[in-house]
């Protein structure tokens, strides 16, 4: 919901949020990019040159130790390179790439940089979304130690579905596997128990989500303890 209270056409939800005096400002610096499934956004220890305001589809955000670990879901709730805000020299820790296709905004970080000060609702908005980013990937390391796999894909997938257009999320086990960190067979044991639950249908390469609320309740908390936080930093900047 735009700052006058009518509804706004960005999906976006910081974009949807600002003053129109500020979107204005904004927007000229703003190029719209079709994204692509697996297309590279940030690159771990490389420049961070660009930001994205997410409109369709989502990117993940993956950590590198032993093996690649997702650590956190970035759509149209936030922007990505949010370390290039101030530092024309940031780089970044992780590599961030688009999980599902769609569309985002997109500007120079030298840009953002330049115009920043003159766009103070904007710079609140971006702290505060980047607090959500943040308790994002603490509940996730948090969840990837605690939880059953089952109620950790639970979470995925309504983390996944939040950000997707339609019940359908179009990912194989294989790449499940990576994001959740364990072995393939997990997956598949872990999809076959939600299936058999009548909260998902698994075919090869698409999960067609059929039981949300179900879902829900077979996820841990972890998912509502994101969800809440996030929700309260959306109601302060109404």
């Amino acid at each position: 919901m735009s700052a006058s209270g009518a509804k706004s056409p960005y999906r976006n939800e910081i974009l949807a949020a600002l003053p129109t005096s500020e979107r204005e400002h904004l927007l000229p610096l703003l190029t719209r990019v079709e994204w692509q499934n697996g297309q590279l956004l940030l690159e771990r220890h490389e420049p961070i040159n660009f930001m994205y305001f997410a409109e369709r589809g989502f990117a993940s955000v993956v950590a590198e130790a032993d093996r690649a670990v997702e650590v956190g879901l970035a759509g149209p709730e936030t922007m990505i390179g949010f370390a290039a805000l101030f530092d024309p020299d940031a780089i970044s820790f992780n590599r961030v790439f688009v999980q599902t296709p769609g569309g985002a905004f997109r500007i120079r970080a030298s840009d953002m940089r330049e115009n920043i000060d003159a766009m103070p609702a904007l710079l609140l908005l971006l702290f505060r979304t980047f607090q959500a980013q943040i308790a994002q990937s603490s509940q996730t390391a948090a969840c990837n130690v605690q939880h059953r796999l089952s109620e950790r894909l639970a979470r995925w997938l309504l983390m996944a579905h939040d950000r997707t257009e339609g019940n359908e999320l179009f990912l194989t086990q294989t790449f499940l596997s990576v994001m959740l960190a364990v072995r393939r067979s997990g997956v598949t044991k872990a999809a076959a128990a939600l299936q058999q639950a009548g909260l998902i249908e698994n075919h090869r390469g698409r999960i067609l989500i059929t039981d949300r609320s179900g879902l829900e309740r077979a996820a841990c908390d972890c998912y509502n303890n994101v969800r809440e936080f996030i929700a309260l930093m959306s109601d302060r900047v109404r």
